[in-house]
């Protein structure tokens, strides 16, 4: 088993109203997969959408990922246009040629983009969760709605299966 992590769409564009709250909360949680990441020396994968009506334009600062977050160190990106990371972009690519086979994503938003984005991973045949505390949203619900549906991760069972 050779896990990645993935974070998507942590994106300044989306860092607004009940939204900026959510991430600014799950923040400290991706941090600490982040680093438990490089400390075993994984791959994270850092998406980012591209989405003119949001504001998340190549080049600009709504496109940049969200401060706080610790990239430093990281060459990992992959830019898409569809809710999940792996339809029309390299992200599989990407993690195939790094022999990765277990996929821990977390990031933003729960109920769209992350939950794609487990789903493509499912499809292209790799073993997905997604890290429970470690998703944002614009509503508590929608955070629910995934958590109770679909297969997640508790940040300490996940330090603990990444440092095996």
């Amino acid at each position: 088993m050779r896990p990645a992590l993935i974070v998507v769409d942590m994106q300044k564009a989306f860092f607004n109203g009940n939204c900026k709250v959510s991430m600014e909360m799950v923040s400290p949680v991706i941090n600490d997969a982040i680093t438990c990441f490089k400390n075993q020396n994984l791959p994270i994968i850092w998406v980012q959408d591209i989405n003119e009506k949001e504001g998340a334009i190549l080049g600009t600062e709504g496109f940049e990922i969200i401060d706080g977050l610790d990239q430093t160190g990281n060459t990992n990106y992959v830019h898409k246009q569809n809710l999940d990371c792996f339809t029309n972009t390299n992200c599989c690519d990407l993690l195939k040629n790094q022999d990765i086979d277990v996929v821990f994503i977390a990031g933003f938003c729960a109920d769209y983009c992350v939950l794609s984005s487990y789903k493509g991973a499912l499809k292209n045949g790799f073993i997905a969760a997604i890290l429970k505390e470690g998703i944002a949203a614009g509503s508590q619900e929608a955070i629910n709605h995934v958590i109770i549906n679909y297969d997640t991760i508790s940040i300490s069972l996940l330090k603990k299966i990444v440092a095996l």
